[in-house]
């Protein structure tokens, strides 16, 4: 007693449990290997083991003694290597976890002898990790969690002995390029997370997995499902958001998963959905956009949610069978702005009337709105038309977003919403004035952006119920009406201006705080690197509270670059390009660099080029690597001029220093980059912490 009284004074604020020690919590102290306290200390009742923290620890203890061990917490003890392999004796351990321990590289064999382990919390480090070829002898394990651990290069065969597993998930395990074939002998598994992993391919043992309800392989390489996929019967969820490379094979067993409630085939290569997707009488929410698609098969009524890219497609399905669908997106991005056959889409543009919210893009002609009385949120976006007419059919409207309309210059009939809560106008170019928007009693969240022919607003006083306010990158506003007790309130042209008020009270008084723009832009071709190093540089940058812009829509860019990547390029202070083998084969990515170079050279902007798996003579088209991508985009682009520009760009980044990244070296290198950033912006007396908070 007097040795753990001592020890309680040594480690002040520990929690100690006398009389038989159940409990031992010695997180953040300064223990070490040669700590010789573990011999004076009777262990066989001990429960819990609490280390985390412990920065000096590099190995941990004989475990011998700690026979009633049901949980071990060894996170965040950055120098820890070495996992004594007596931890096989613990056989009630129930919880471990060794999150944060950034130099563990492996996990002993006899780690396989814990019988009643429930739980495993794992590290997440870019360096290499070894899970034991015992590692399936963990009869009790219910859930596996490795998610964002490129160093994992494959997992063990014995892997399919985890009989009580219910959930395994990969998440953005890039080093996992293939799953066991064992993995079928999970018979317990309900969930398998794949996404942003490195599999390839989904084995034909899937089909054995009778109890797995949910299946997640979005943004992956995966180029088909197996022949066995219907063979999943109790699946509920499959998602395969933006896997480009995903095609029709083996597309109609789909049809076989009669318990399917979500499917998401968002951006793929698929070019037709089968006809039996009609036979899924519980689907609810389906996702079948594709840049390839060309007709839609009939779909079942049970949808509540339908999110359809066509842009194929001659004319719009009739979806007035639909009866429960709550909400549609429907986008045709044909890149053309010729009039449809008004007549044809007149007979088929039928919406069901259950809509509460609709999303429309691309459209020319909208459709009737006359049967929506439960439509609450509407948003048009690129409708290539002067006006956006409002009806007395729109008076129940919550909200309105109007977006990238570049034409249109009226929205007349706005003072008939009467219940509109928030009211959003983005990029439309030729608006010059809001009218009736003083008669939006019911307004509470005002949202202006990019409209540069608007020079002023009207006195926003007289909405009593408005308390959010955000205006970004109007040129011509300088100031705000109406807004009291803002001081001198200086509008700028670039980042976005936020006003709160603090009260309900119409006379109270707004707070304005400055929304700053970007201090960083990575510019990448997504199916290189987005889900490796670009990913994990992005976290580490956005952990040191620098603001970065990442493209995170990927989508099919046939209509040319976007008015916001453009606009978040201008605003960046660094411009981080991730030079691929592929970068050059990619227009959109030649089209950043030539635009960060030309604002290098009259801006001074810095950029740091990352040289992913190529060589300088490479950028700087001494090699053919780049030298046939721009050829080939000579055969097919219009503008020679154009793609001389791009050589320029390849060949003056090409002569910059920068970094140069292989998989060893990854850890070491997001730091480096990080550290340079700092300093740079630093340099530069960017404070965007402080510009956030001001």
């Amino acid at each position: 007693m007097a040795f753990l009284a001592d020890m309680a004074n040594s480690f002040p604020g520990k929690n100690f449990h006398f009389g038989g020690l159940v409990v031992l919590n010695l997180s953040n102290s300064n223990i070490e290997d040669s700590w010789d306290g573990w011999s004076q200390m009777k262990m066989n009742k001990l429960k819990v083991l609490d280390l985390t923290g412990c920065r000096l620890l590099t190995r941990t203890p004989d475990f011998s003694k700690f026979t009633s061990l049901e949980t071990l917490i060894l996170a965040r003890c950055v120098k820890l290597t070495t996992i004594d392999g007596s931890i096989g004796e613990l056989k009630l351990l129930r919880t471990f976890n060794i999150n944060g321990c950034k130099v563990l590289r492996k996990l002993p064999a006899k780690f396989g002898s814990l019988q009643s382990l429930i739980e495993i919390i794992m590290p997440h480090h870019y360096q290499h990790f070894k899970l034991p070829k015992t590692f399936g002898n963990l009869q009790s394990l219910s859930s596996f969690i490795l998610d964002e651990h490129p160093g994992i290069k494959k997992l063990p065969n014995s892997i399919g002995r985890l009989v009580k597993l219910k959930r395994l998930s990969l998440c953005g395990c890039v080093g996992i390029k293939k799953l066991p074939g064992s993995i079928g002998e999970m018979k317990m598994l309900a969930e398998l997370d794949l996404s942003k992993s490195g599999i390839v391919k989904l084995p034909n043992s899937i089909g054995s997995l009778k109890k797995l309800k949910v299946i997640r392989i979005s943004y992956t390489v995966i180029r088909n499902f197996p022949e066995t996929i219907g063979h999943v019967i109790k699946l509920k969820e499959l998602h395969a958001k933006k896997c480009w490379n995903l095609t029709d094979e083996n597309l109609e067993k789909i049809g076989n998963l009669s318990n399917l409630r979500i499917l998401d085939i968002s951006y793929t290569s698929v070019t037709s959905f089968p006809m039996v997707l009609g036979c899924l009488s519980r689907l609810e929410t389906l996702e079948m956009s594709s840049s390839h698609l060309q007709e839609v098969p009939d779909l079942p009524s049970s949808l509540t949610h339908l999110h359809m890219q066509a842009p194929h497609f001659q004319s719009i399905p009739n979806l007035s069978n639909l009866v429960n669908l709550d909400h549609l997106e429907l986008s045709i991005l044909n890149g053309s702005m010729e009039e449809p056959d008004i007549a044809r889409m007149n007979d088929s543009y039928l919406l069901p009337s259950s809509l509460s919210t609709l999303k429309l893009r691309g459209m020319h002609l909208l459709p009737p709105f006359s049967n929506l009385k439960k439509l609450s949120e509407m948003s048009i976006m690129e409708h290539p038309m002067s006006r956006f007419s409002i009806s007395e059919d729109l008076t129940h409207l919550r909200i309105l977003k109007l977006r990238k309309c570049k034409l249109m210059e009226k929205i007349p009939g706005l003072a008939l919403l009467k219940n509109l809560w928030c009211l959003d106008l983005n990029r439309l170019e030729r608006l010059v004035e809001i009218h009736e928007l003083l008669e939006l009693k019911s307004l509470e969240h005002f949202r202006i952006a990019h409209c540069n022919e608007i020079e002023r607003l009207p006195n926003l006083s007289k909405l009593d119920k408005l308390r959010h306010i955000e205006l970004e990158a109007c040129l011509k506003i300088k100031e705000i009406e109406g807004v009291k007790d803002t001081g001198t309130l200086k509008l700028d042209n670039r980042g976005c201006t936020v006003l709160e008020r603090l009260l309900d009270d119409p006379g109270s008084t707004w707070l304005s705080h400055r929304i700053p723009t970007y201090d960083v832009f990575l510019s990448f071709r997504g199916q290189d690197t987005r889900f490796s190093i670009v990913e994990i540089l992005h976290k580490n940058l956005v952990h040191n509270k620098i603001l970065v812009y990442m493209d995170n829509e990927a989508v099919a860019h046939d209509r040319g670059i976007s008015w916001e990547l453009l606009g978040a390029l201008d605003d960046s202070h660094i411009y981080i390009p991730f030079l691929s083998k592929g970068y050059a084969s990619s227009k959109w990515c030649l089209h950043e660099l030539a635009r960060m170079v030309a604002r290098k050279k009259s801006n001074g902007k810095r950029i740091l080029p990352i040289f992913c798996d190529v060589e300088k003579e490479d950028v700087k088209l001494e090699s053919n690597l780049y030298k046939d991508a721009l050829s080939d985009h000579r055969k097919y682009h219009n503008n020679d001029d154009e793609v001389m520009e791009w050589e320029e760009a390849l060949k003056y980044v090409g002569d910059m220093d920068g970094y140069h990244w292989t998989t060893n070296s990854l850890e070491g290198l997001i730091e480096r980059i990080t550290e340079d950033v700092l300093k740079d912006l630093e340099g530069a007396d960017i404070r965007r912490t402080q510009a956030v908070e001001d």
